[in-house]
């Protein structure tokens, strides 16, 4: 006769970095989203708010980690989100990912023009 399998669950003390002090955790975070914004995954902000609660306090009261915005067709109102949470910033870095229509985030920027710092603007084929 077998025994039953018996599951045991190990504590492992949290990395010295997740719980770095906020501004340094803000400095990584807004240098590292304006290095990711071209990548075509999940914005850096969204994955960053989704690790753990402290890392999603300090994301949701750093506007700037914000200011970084894809503009992509996939996800239709994120760039409306991005906005809202930039707050009043006169420097936003905006990456236009062009494969199909984003008229309606393409105006939303378009009337936030004089608050754009950098713009990148990436065609693909329609393969992709």
């Amino acid at each position: 006769m077998t025994q039953p399998l018996r599951y045991t669950t190990t504590r492992f003390p949290r990395p010295s970095w997740s719980t770095a002090p906020d501004p340094v955790l803000t400095h990584i975070f807004e240098f590292s989203a304006q290095a990711t914004v071209r990548e075509r995954g999940l914005p850096f902000a969204i994955l960053l708010s989704h690790v753990c609660k402290y890392w999603r306090t300090v994301v949701a009261s750093s506007r700037y980690v914000w200011c970084t915005i894809p503009v992509h067709p996939l996800r239709p109102g994120l760039t409306k989100f991005f906005l809202s949470m930039a707050g009043s910033s006169d420097s936003l870095h905006v990456c236009l990912h062009m494969n199909a229509s984003i008229d309606h985030d393409l105006l939303l920027i378009l009337a936030h023009a004089v608050r754009v710092k950098e713009l990148y603007v990436l065609a693909y084929d329609k393969s992709w």
